[in-house]
């Protein structure tokens, strides 16, 4: 085994992902300049304008450098800050998943493909659209679905969004409020696109309930009788419940996400939120509704789901004319 000492001295390298190709370690680090800029939260500091891997034959050899694999020159929608990559293989083909801010100086997640995991990479004319932030991950799952993981604040953009939407009024939560989570979505087969909207990555416990402070505390509980019977494609905050019995919340907060049927909305008090029969979907409106009690208030009747978040009561429950 390598004594303890940095793999890497020829150049300046941080945030490496590595894996296992054709039996050898490829590491994929970014690569930052010396340059002399003050430090600030906005990581204005970084100079990063190349890509650099690495291979090793094992774990006892240190590594080679396989020279400069993509240039911040050749990645046409980007103008600096080639930050923490990732590279996953599929079919034989290498994708390599990068963030760099844009012409507007917003962070985005480009993909670059190669026929071999050491480069070089061809960058995509543009970055793959839905994405912001920073420090891309991919996800391969045992089903042959890849998945594209990101997100990161202060100088990686995410704090600025909300339901995927970017405000310059939007800031780092605070106190009580929820932090900003790692955003996941499905890749489509060509691997240069998602196929979804970006979702929370929520952290569940070996009950399967969230962790996270301020969503869904504990596990359902109350009068199973008088509840409704909200199928598991109802979540809040991305915790599935399936109506067994009322639901109990730590507290609202400044904002909730709240799924029902196929859609997922933001209440966060400012404003009524509606789900309209087309929001939850055909198959979803064939459940019947009764009561339920969400933070200790009670709703129920009528067609489409309205919230009124100054009093967090819940109207018109039924979805298919059954109350």
């Amino acid at each position: 085994m390598i004594q303890k000492r940095p793999l890497i001295n020829d150049l300046y390298t941080a945030d490496p992902s590595a894996h296992v190709f054709n039996g050898k370690i490829y590491i994929y680090p970014s690569h930052d300049e010396d340059i002399d800029v003050e430090n600030n939260d906005n990581g204005d500091q970084y100079d990063m304008k190349d890509y650099h891997v690495y291979e090793m034959q094992d774990e006892n050899t240190l590594p080679r450098d396989c020279g400069c694999v993509l240039k911040l020159e050749d990645v046409k929608w980007a103008s600096k800050q080639l930050w923490a990559p990732d590279c996953v293989e599929k079919n034989g083909k290498y994708y390599f998943y990068f963030p760099a801010r844009d012409k507007n100086g917003m962070f985005r997640v480009g993909v670059a493909i190669g026929d071999k995991p050491e480069g070089p990479f061809k960058p995509e004319p543009d970055y793959i659209q839905g994405t912001y932030s920073i420090d891309p991950c991919t996800f391969p799952d045992t089903d042959g679905k890849y998945y594209l993981t990101f997100g990161g604040i202060w100088g990686g953009q995410l704090d600025q969004y909300r339901n995927n939407k970017w405000s310059a009024d939007n800031k780092e939560p605070q106190g009580s409020e929820l932090a900003c989570t790692a955003k996941i979505a499905l890749l489509k087969d060509n691997m240069t696109e998602i196929a979804e909207e970006p979702k929370d990555i929520v952290i569940l416990d070996e009950n399967g309930n969230s962790s996270f402070p301020g969503t869904i505390t504990g596990s359902l509980s109350g009068n199973a009788s008088t509840a409704t019977k909200l199928q598991t494609a109802r979540s809040i905050n991305g915790t599935s419940f399936d109506g067994s019995g009322n639901i109990t919340t730590a507290n609202w907060g400044t904002a909730r996400n709240i799924q029902i049927g196929n859609t997922a909305k933001s209440v966060n008090g400012s404003a009524n939120v509606t789900w309209t029969l087309g929001d939850i979907g055909a198959a979803a409106s064939n459940h019947t509704h009764g009561l339920v009690n969400l933070n200790s208030e009670a709703f129920s009747g009528g067609n489409d789901l309205n919230t009124y978040n100054s009093t967090k009561t819940w109207v018109a429950r039924t979805l298919n004319s059954t109350t």
